[in-house]
């Protein structure tokens, strides 16, 4: 229970989103009102970290106990290899989302993202459709799997492909 009335001190416990950039997430607002909801004293922070930083800090954070983490692009997959251990599903996907602070001295990696996106579909009705995947990163592969999985023909259009080509042909003109 949140004993300070909101207040951070040296009891609240801390977790976050870590990515790159991820100045302009919206997930320390929503985050932070359901903690609040619940009465935890716990604080929710957009951790923006440099690829050459990302093991030092995902140390750092475990060495001042922060409880978990919300991992986004583009260290999804890069973070699954740092794990100390995997949930089935981000074993499989080789990615992970979710960061969970465990007791044998690491983060167990998660991913949430298929939890996401069938919530998403409601009750459409998509077995034996086309699908079309945008994307090239870790969600990309939770949802290309079970796209695959569901025997739907499918294909991943790689983003930043998509991209270069996009700006190459600006740059021809």
């Amino acid at each position: 229970m949140n004993d300070s009335k909101g207040m951070i001190n040296g009891k609240t416990n801390l977790v976050g989103v870590l990515g790159h950039p991820v100045t302009h997430s919206l997930s320390p607002v929503m985050h932070n009102a359901a903690l609040k909801e619940m009465g935890l004293n716990w604080c929710y922070l957009a951790l923006p970290c440099e690829a050459n930083h990302l093991s030092t800090i995902l140390e750092s954070l475990y060495a001042m106990n922060c409880q978990g983490l919300n991992i986004t692009i583009p260290y999804k997959q890069d973070v699954a290899k740092m794990c100390t251990k995997l949930s089935p599903t981000a074993q499989r996907l080789g990615a992970v989302n979710t960061l969970i602070r465990n007791d044998q001295a690491g983060w167990t990696g998660t991913n949430t993202d298929l939890i996401g996106f069938i919530a998403g579909l409601g009750s459409t009705h998509w077995q034996g459709k086309n699908a079309i995947v945008l994307g090239c990163g870790g969600s990309a592969k939770a949802v290309g799997s079970l796209v695959g999985k569901r025997r739907s023909n499918w294909l991943i259009h790689f983003y930043e492909l998509v991209i270069s080509l996009f700006q190459t042909s600006i740059n021809c003109s």
